[in-house]
């Protein structure tokens, strides 16, 4: 497996090559409290917005439809002359039989009553974005470490390291084709004991042109241009897949932010968050199961992982339950 795994590590903890992820019922997203959401928003529209969409739900979301030409891709020093890509040029050998995602369900609230303009794509209007053009107030630099994050993840590894990396589309470089979708925003969620929701999602390398792709359900909602990349542009060496929270320790206690819906995974299916279907591209091209993973929970009290291997089954293949409350007596 020397130096043959094609996945991207950049940007939120689940984009992974090819995966069905569980969507969990509690009141985080993003890294954010919903509430936080819900607060009214200073409206001071994104550049190129051709129309502004505000989500009838309680969560109360801003969605902008940015010309396609001007989303904030466009703003990185690499991408000035950047020709957009419409479609991928290669896929991976084998990417048929793993291709059943299902059709544009309306995943995230606020597109159930309106859509965004064709030749525009939805940004979620963030109270960061409004801080940062309502004021001549410079954003402060972003660290990069990871010291002070909780991890539960399976994956597979040769080479340990991080890059910088940054979420949604509030820094500049993923550029995003597809009108369907609004990075960042609110998912519908599952219902405990109930009704799952689910989401499916690809990360692939195009072997012609070297940019990494995302899709999203039927979606290809975009793509990491090759200019941003070195290393990344032969391919990956490391796999992740699982969950990641930030602890910053205030009054000394950890956080109580919790991964997944909240609970470990020995709840199981209906209850515990999980990933499933996981697969990756190897070094011959091909889709296939992974093979050695490696279990990694920095936080055993407060987060947990269990994994579970069924090889050739279409619903679950390689999957595991993921998740924990965080805070407790356990994990003060």
């Amino acid at each position: 497996m020397a130096n043959s795994t094609h996945l991207i590590e950049l940007l939120v903890w689940w984009w992974i090559l090819l995966f069905k992820l569980f969507i969990p019922n509690h009141q985080f997203s993003g890294g954010r409290h919903l509430a936080e959401a819900s607060k009214s928003r200073e409206f001071v529209p994104r550049e190129g917005t051709i129309k502004t969409i505000k989500s009838e739900t309680g969560h109360g979301e801003v969605v902008d439809c940015v010309d396609l030409y001007k989303q904030p891709a466009f703003h990185h020093p690499s991408l000035k002359n950047h020709k957009i890509q419409m479609m991928p040029s290669s896929y991976p050998s084998g990417w048929e039989a793993h291709s059943s995602a299902p059709k544009h369900v309306h995943i995230q609230p606020w597109s159930e009553n309106e859509e965004c303009p064709d030749g525009s794509i939805p940004i979620l209007r963030t109270s960061a974005y409004n801080r940062h053009h309502s004021t001549t107030t410079k954003p402060s630099k972003q660290s990069n470490t990871l010291l002070n994050h909780s991890n539960a993840i399976g994956g597979i590894y040769e080479n340990n390291g991080f890059g910088s990396y940054c979420y949604d589309l509030y820094c500049p470089g993923f550029v995003q084709i597809d009108k369907s979708y609004a990075l960042g925003a609110v998912l519908r969620t599952s219902s405990f004991g109930g009704e799952q929701q689910t989401m499916d999602m690809k990360i692939f390398k195009d072997d012609v042109t070297g940019v990494w792709w995302l899709r999203v359900q039927d979606a290809l909602l975009g793509y990491w241009p090759a200019e941003l990349f070195h290393d990344l542009l032969s391919g990956a060496n490391t796999v992740r897949w699982g969950g990641q929270i930030y602890n910053t320790l205030v009054a000394g206690r950890h956080t109580a932010t919790r991964m997944g819906s909240g609970l470990f995974p020995g709840e199981g299916y209906r209850k515990a968050s999980y990933m499933s279907q996981m697969l990756y591209v190897n070094s011959t091209h091909y889709v296939v199961d992974p093979e050695e993973l490696v279990q990694i929970v920095s936080k055993p009290a407060g987060y947990s992982l269990g994994l579970h291997v069924q090889h050739g089954t279409p619903d679950k293949g390689v999957y595991f339950f993921y998740g924990g409350p965080g805070f407790s007596a356990e994990c003060p």
